[in-house]
């Protein structure tokens, strides 16, 4: 799926169930940020500033509202596939039942560098492949100017792009000025949150052999 995006070859029906499977994660982490925030000095030391700047929820339901306007069929089956999706159920029942004190709420921060660091990179690269692949540039723009779509791509809150590595700077040197109980664990959930979020890109190629096959 991932190389078929690069390529501008995968289907929007596709990408649109990844920006559901997302938004149903985000969701999750999110909500488990908030709860550990108040109890867990270390989560809150990590997110006391930056959780405002990166929240991904909010981008990704403008996303999926466009997707419903722009193609409201394949969206309706994307997101019945990130309903039932295996994976992402999985990973957002571990994310709802995260302790809000505790070792294990502290490694609860190697799951939020894994997604918005990877968010800040890599996203970047995919936003462009994705404004390419189902013309989302506005009318006399060019793919750089395009927000519908791709909102979550869009930390504005951070600013523009050329402050993006700066943050991310800021943010590792944060993670590794932790004082934590446990660094095993929270390696380990590192290599964790990784694992789950190549599970749920590898179910997404499924999506795209039935949508090869529908077309």
């Amino acid at each position: 799926f991932v190389k078929l995006l690069l390529k501008g070859e995968a289907p929007l029906e596709a990408y649109v169930a990844l920006v559901a499977a997302l938004r149903r994660v985000y969701g999750a982490l999110e909500r488990a940020a908030d709860r550990c925030v108040g109890s867990c000095p270390v989560v809150r030391e990590v997110c006391a500033d930056t959780q405002p700047k990166l929240r991904r929820a909010a981008a990704l339901d403008a996303d999926l509202a466009f997707y419903r306007r722009k193609a409201p069929a394949a969206t309706a089956r994307a997101e019945a596939f990130a309903t039932r999706s295996k994976a992402t159920t999985a990973y957002c029942a571990l994310l709802d039942a995260w302790p809000s004190s505790g070792p294990r709420a502290e490694a609860l921060v190697a799951h939020l560098y894994t997604r918005y660091l990877g968010d800040l990179s890599g996203g970047q690269i995919l936003r462009r492949a994705v404004a390419r692949a189902y013309d989302l540039a506005p009318p006399g723009g060019t793919q750089l100017d395009a927000k519908d779509g791709v909102a979550f791509y869009d930390f504005h809150a951070i600013g523009p792009s050329t402050k993006l590595r700066r943050f991310k700077d800021a943010y590792r040197a944060t993670l590794d000025r932790l004082d934590v109980a446990d660094p095993d664990l929270v390696v380990s959930e590192a290599v964790d949150a990784f694992r789950r979020n190549t599970a749920l890109l590898k179910e997404l190629d499924f999506v795209v052999l039935g949508a090869a096959a529908a077309s």
